[in-house]
């Protein structure tokens, strides 16, 4: 479970989206890319220089953005970073700063040290953006932790924010209220697709915690330069045995559920924008 000392440091290192060759996006309405740094920040208790003592280790990675660039998106962006960055994996309030929650949880290693015999707890968060184009923006923060028991738990939230007011786009803002039961159909359509379920075979007979055999819309979502992709934690729809579960559905696939206007709604081309 111990953290690698071999992942290598980006802090304040300059980090720009990357795109495909040849990806450019010659449209008068292209707008240059939101730049931004990856910063790093480790944090580990007092025994992990020692073979064979207590250890606790955090590794947090998140991007810095320029803010005169798109600045209602970056505020909003930044926001809700900050609200991942520094939650209590062990449930307790909001630190100040993804640094004071390294520090807090690794106290918090330090007590249950002196409690009982605790080996070794890690808390990873790695952060980052996923997509940008002209219209929106997309996160992503994968988290694992291991605080004791059978098991790490592990994570990942997604956000998409429109570039011209900042707004985090939800499932009731991007998908046309009449069109949720289709949605959600489409939903389930691919974890059948994805996990190669029969049509015959209930979800719940396949492990699922599905009883009416629908997949439920969940604002755990982001667009990408694909379409949608809606993500699904150990224990949300499924036990830890199944893992996570990720379904990605194509813009043709939502071109009758999705909402005109949005900047998640089906354009043609989504270019992901290149990296000055």
């Amino acid at each position: 479970m111990r953290i690698s000392r071999a992942l290598p440091l980006f802090a304040t290192g300059a980090l720009l989206a990357g795109c495909p060759a040849g990806s450019v996006d010659t449209r008068a309405d292209t707008l240059p890319p939101i730049s931004y740094t990856l910063h790093e920040h480790r944090h580990e208790s007092r025994g992990c220089g020692r073979p064979g003592e207590p250890c606790a280790e955090v590794l947090l990675r998140w991007p810095r953005f320029a803010a005169v660039e798109a600045p209602a998106a970056v505020a909003a962006m930044q926001a809700w970073l900050h609200s991942e960055m520094t939650r209590d994996p062990l449930g307790e309030t909001p630190a100040e700063s993804p640094e004071a929650a390294a520090r807090e949880f690794v106290a918090a290693f330090e007590v249950a040290t002196a409690r009982a015999r605790v080996t070794e707890w890690t808390l990873r968060r790695d952060a980052r953006i996923i997509h940008q184009d002209s219209q929106v923006l997309s996160l992503a923060v994968d988290s694992s932790v291991y605080a004791g028991g059978a098991h790490p738990l592990s994570s990942r939230k997604l956000a998409s924010f429109d570039r011209a007011t900042g707004e985090r786009l939800d499932i009731a803002a991007v998908v046309r209220p009449e069109a949720m039961t289709l949605f959600s159909d489409l939903l389930t359509r691919a974890l059948r697709r994805e996990r190669g379920i029969a049509s015959d075979v209930s979800l719940a007979d396949a492990g699922f915690f599905l009883d009416d055999d629908q997949v439920p819309p969940t604002d755990n979502f982001a667009v990408t330069a694909d379409g949608w992709l809606l993500h699904y934690d150990p224990y949300e729809i499924a036990p830890y045995a199944l893992g996570p579960v990720e379904l990605a559905l194509g813009f043709r696939d939502i071109e009758n559920i999705a909402r005109v206007g949005t900047a998640a709604a089906p354009r043609e081309p989504p270019r992901i924008l290149e990296p000055r």
